[in-house]
């Protein structure tokens, strides 16, 4: 076989591996790319064919030859050309880039791997192309950082006139926000803040202390603070502001940190005043609505603890002071108290007694105010046990109806009770000496 220029060897011995591939489907083996093959690897590039492969391993492609030149048997192995037929390629070239095994003077003798492509054959010029791009970015990259390098160096030896200039340069884009209220000032609720800008802006603020942009509370009406805004008796808020010119060129920020304190809780109103009064009153209480008023009726000072006004409450008779106050939760009103003195028109025990007697008629049980029991049969005699006091501070005197017989035995006694206001007549349980208010008998 006539030698082969080396170029052609290879295209030549390229079509024979790929008419293997199609015969030969044997167990997978990577082999790395680019590397030169030799003695048991292989380089499958050339100077025009870049081509990643991964190859099969096949042991059985051609039989080995011994003898010198090809035969009929050994047709597939080419004649290693002569060195000096080998053109300008010289020592570089000796392998034909495909598996070698074994080489000597005259041939090539090869075990090949069946490959498959992984990717597209490509020029080597294109390789360069890519290599020449990412020398330009890297030398692009090299200047950028020694510009910004040298820029620095040179703002930090400008320094103070530099930030002369800079701020003199925002001052351009200034505004100025005026506020109704100042830096540490304290206010009551309720508060209303009114903002303007000086160039007629739109102004956004915040009320936390958050830095203020477009996508804050946009300032269009007074911003008015109410005790339910306000979680504690003094509270601190920082109020920030920016305005915005027609072309959204934006300002500097206003600030400014204020307290603010819960107005006083009304204190209670007494419809009653103080004073003396001789008939019963109802005491009645006015208050804010949501708060809750606690009294007291001893003197005590409410508090938290003392009793709920829920109604009118009942004078009591004598001297007595009456206090209340109101809270909502957080704020707690002044105490307001009323001295009052009740010594109601009473009536006295002759006229309690009487009552009892006309009661005792009419229901059929005497006969007469000497007592004659009805019918003759015997009397019913009238004594004092004293006064009784309720609850709901009410005095009663208490009678006492003892029962005689003809003869002068004691057939029964049993106890009547009259209002001393009233003169209302109510039966009366004994216990001893202890009398209960029964149920009422007779109203006067």
């Amino acid at each position: 076989m006539d030698p082969l220029d080396l170029d052609e060897q290879e295209k030549h011995i390229g079509e024979k591996v790929d008419g293997l591939l199609k015969q030969e489907q044997e167990s997978l083996r990577d082999i790395e790319d680019g590397v030169r093959m030799e003695d048991g690897h292989m380089d499958v590039s050339s100077d025009t064919i870049d081509v990643s492969r991964v190859f099969r391993e096949n042991n059985s492609v051609f039989p080995e030859s011994t003898a010198p030149g090809p035969s009929a048997e050994d047709e597939e192995v080419y004649r290693r050309p002569e060195k000096k037929q080998r053109g300008p390629r010289e020592e570089e070239d000796d392998s034909l880039r495909v598996h070698v095994i074994d080489r000597d003077e005259y041939y090539i003798r090869r075990k090949y791997y069946d490959y498959q492509e992984k990717d597209e054959p490509k020029k080597k010029e294109g390789r360069a192309v890519i290599i020449t791009c990412v020398i330009l970015i890297a030398a692009a990259v090299a200047c950028l950082v020694v510009y910004l390098f040298f820029f620095s160096q040179k703002k930090n030896a400008a320094g103070e006139e530099t930030t002369q200039e800079e701020t003199e340069t925002a001052l351009v884009y200034s505004d100025t926000i005026s506020c109704s209220v100042s830096e540490g000032g304290v206010y009551t609720t309720p508060l209303s803040i009114t903002l303007e800008s000086e160039s007629e802006n739109k102004i956004y603020y915040t009320l936390d202390g958050s830095e203020p942009d477009s996508a804050a509370s946009m300032y269009i009406e007074e911003i008015t603070f109410t005790v339910d805004m306000l979680s504690q008796l003094t509270q601190e808020v920082t109020l920030k502001a920016v305005s915005y010119a027609a072309d959204a060129q934006i300002s500097g920020v206003f600030e400014v940190t204020f307290t603010i304190e819960m107005e006083e809780l009304t204190a209670p109103v007494l419809e009653i005043e103080s004073g003396n009064y001789s008939k019963a009153q109802q005491i009645t209480v006015n208050a804010e609505e949501g708060v809750t008023v606690y009294y007291t009726y001893d003197g005590t000072e409410p508090t938290t603890s003392s009793d709920i006004y829920t109604g009118s409450v009942q004078m009591k008779r004598g001297n007595h002071v009456f206090s209340v106050m109101a809270t909502d939760g957080i704020r707690t009103s002044s105490v307001v108290s009323a001295v009052y003195n009740y010594s109601p028109e009473t009536i006295d025990y002759s006229d309690a007694l009487s009552l009892v007697k006309e009661y005792l008629i009419s229901s059929g049980i005497i006969e007469n105010t000497d007592g004659t029991l009805k019918g003759g049969t015997g009397t019913m005699v009238f004594g004092s046990a004293g006064k009784l006091e309720t609850e709901d501070d009410a005095y009663y005197y208490i009678i006492t109806l003892s029962r005689y017989n003809s003869s002068g035995s004691l057939l029964s006694t049993t106890y009547a009770g009259v209002d001393d206001i009233t003169g209302d007549v109510y039966s009366v349980d004994s216990n001893g000496s202890e009398y209960t208010l029964g149920a009422l008998l007779a109203e006067n």
